[in-house]
């Protein structure tokens, strides 16, 4: 039979609280301190520090449901603001949602001020980092096949075959045809709004 409650534990020494929730399949207040100590790190680093003595509990209330165990947890350290109280070892008054019951939602996790400044400094330290060329061939491969090469420098040869290739088709930023024309000193034929240009360097 599994009978999920939430609890209590005050730590002597430090004069600071914990409150949590048990509803593992098969659990019951009675092994509460006994079989399970909680799932915190921070209550497992005060024990390795004062000793399990160093504690006092009570179990505060029982459920009939995992759920409704899990969700009154949520309540209970919300409605005591845990996360912004130094009395108090939770670090965070978020819960977990089960299978049991996913139609309940979730309760987000509100991450501390320690673990936003992390994350922070990660982003930070990403701006103006520089991709090595390894990594460079890696994501074109992943992203466009071996076929592209990123930083690869054409030839002179292969722009100026593209570029004669465009000549006297469709423009693609503008969408209209550009007439080809003649220049009257080297014959070489250029589009009608590049001609300007060209004609100048035989000035």
């Amino acid at each position: 039979m599994t009978t999920p409650y939430t609890y209590l534990l005050k730590h002597e020494p430090t004069n600071t609280y914990y409150y949590g929730c048990r509803f593992a399949d098969g659990c019951s207040p009675s092994d509460f301190w006994t079989k399970y100590k909680t799932s915190s790190k921070y209550v497992k680093q005060l024990i390795e520090k004062y000793g399990v003595d160093s504690f006092k509990f009570e179990i505060r209330k029982t459920f009939n449901s995992k759920d409704k165990a899990r969700f009154w947890e949520t309540k209970v350290l919300k409605r005591m603001k845990v996360v912004s109280r130094e009395d108090f070892i939770n670090k965070t008054d978020n819960i977990s949602v089960s299978t049991e019951n996913s139609l309940l939602g979730v309760v987000g996790r509100i991450p501390s001020e320690k673990q936003r400044l992390a994350v922070s400094k990660v982003g930070l330290s990403n701006i103006g980092r520089k991709h090595t060329a390894e990594t460079k061939v890696k994501v074109s491969n992943a992203l466009y096949g071996n076929t592209y090469k990123l930083g690869k420098i054409e030839s002179t040869e292969t722009r100026l075959k593209k570029s004669l290739s465009k000549i006297g088709k469709p423009s693609n930023a503008v969408g209209n045809y550009q007439p080809v024309c003649s220049c009257i000193i080297c014959k070489k034929q250029v589009t009608s709004s590049s001609i300007k240009q060209h004609s100048n360097k035989h000035i």
